[in-house]
């Protein structure tokens, strides 16, 4: 079958919105009005890097408190189908009205803390221009332009074939997790994502009913190269010590991830410039043999360059310090000992 090209968005992490009991439609509007924010997140992102301000960054910082940042969105970007228009403003007000919280590191304990607002956004139905005004305040967009949770790429389109909403909601909460490769959460906080102010109720039931029929959508849509991520999960078991017997304490999600054709690609080509220049530089620096240099970087990736750079730094450092104290260092042993920390096997 044929890959079909997505438009994926860009949206920030953390998902707590989904504690806001959003139907459907709601969460697919979110999304659509976050991904028209992603040149802020971008700059966002730059600014961490460079530590330069972007002048869009500058006027958010001066927004005054009773202010919002406006986003609009087009009907036809929410539902092409024009008889469903009265659904997207009645939507319209329920995300106005409904309360929700977002989540943040707390700097002090390193946790994972929730603020509670009375809602995500304003949301404006604009009839005659057939658009959706979502207006942000400025707690909001604060909190969220801290990306403490980071950005992630969403599939609206992926969103749209969902069947069930608790789909929607695992798949929005997955996603942040991708890079990571797994995620543990516990059981009374995922009940509480995918079935927000609803009691705990039977176990096993509600894994049933929820979460393989999430996995059981999902699963279809990787196949049909919807999504570009799948899972697969175990119970974490404790014992309850009252009545002896086992319940479960949460889900470890085990996520696999699919890369392109195009972005395999374009991993081997900057593997190999990396490869060769850390190759080059090992030679220089180190005065290493060619076999010695091959066995090093024989299972190197791109993805490790800044551990590797730090490495071969310090060895650098350190040789330098035993060549003024006039000792012997042995810069093979210690380099073999460096990657292998970072590369996480013996080299």
């Amino acid at each position: 079958m044929a890959r079909k090209i997505l438009k994926y968005m860009t949206i920030p992490g953390g998902m707590g919105r989904a504690k806001a009991n959003y139907t459907k439609l709601g969460e697919y509007m979110c999304c659509c009005a976050l991904s028209k924010m992603k040149p802020i997140f971008d700059n966002v992102m730059e600014y961490h890097r460079t530590r330069l301000v972007p002048k869009s960054l500058v006027k958010l910082y001066y927004m005054k408190p009773d202010e919002c940042y406006e986003v609009k969105i087009h009907y036809r970007e929410i539902d092409p189908v024009q008889s469903h228009y009265c659904r997207i403003g009645n939507e319209a007000m329920k995300i106005s009205s409904t309360p929700f919280c977002y989540p943040y590191i707390n700097p002090q304990t390193r946790k994972t803390c929730y603020r509670e607002f009375p809602r995500l956004a304003e949301v404006i139905d604009l009839p005659e221009e057939h658009m959706v005004s979502f207006r942000f305040p400025r707690d909001v967009i604060f909190l969220m332009l801290r990306l403490d949770f980071g950005v992630h790429n969403i599939s609206l389109e992926a969103i749209q074939k969902m069947k069930s909403l608790h789909t929607v909601r695992l798949y929005l909460y997955l996603a942040c997790w991708v890079s990571m490769g797994n995620c543990r959460v516990t059981w009374n906080k995922l009940i509480q994502l995918l079935c927000p102010n609803t009691k705990i109720a039977a176990s096993n039931s509600i894994r049933m009913k929820y979460i393989d029929r999430a996995k059981g959508e999902m699963d279809e849509l990787f196949r049909e190269h919807y999504l570009r991520f799948s899972f697969n999960y175990k119970k974490c078991m404790e014992i309850n010590p009252t009545t002896g017997k086992q319940k479960i304490k949460g889900l470890e999600f085990l996520l696999k991830f699919e890369e392109s054709k195009e972005e395999v690609a374009e991993n081997k080509f900057v593997d190999g410039i990396l490869r060769k220049k850390l190759f080059n530089e090992l030679q220089r620096i180190f005065d290493l043999t060619g076999e010695q240099t091959a066995r090093l970087l024989a299972t190197v990736h791109y993805q490790d360059k800044e551990a590797i750079v730090h490495a071969i730094q310090n060895g650098e450092r350190r040789m330098a310090e035993n060549r003024s104290q006039h000792k012997v260092f042995m810069a093979y042993a210690y380099l073999r000992k460096a990657f292998s920390d970072i590369l996480g096997h013996w080299i």
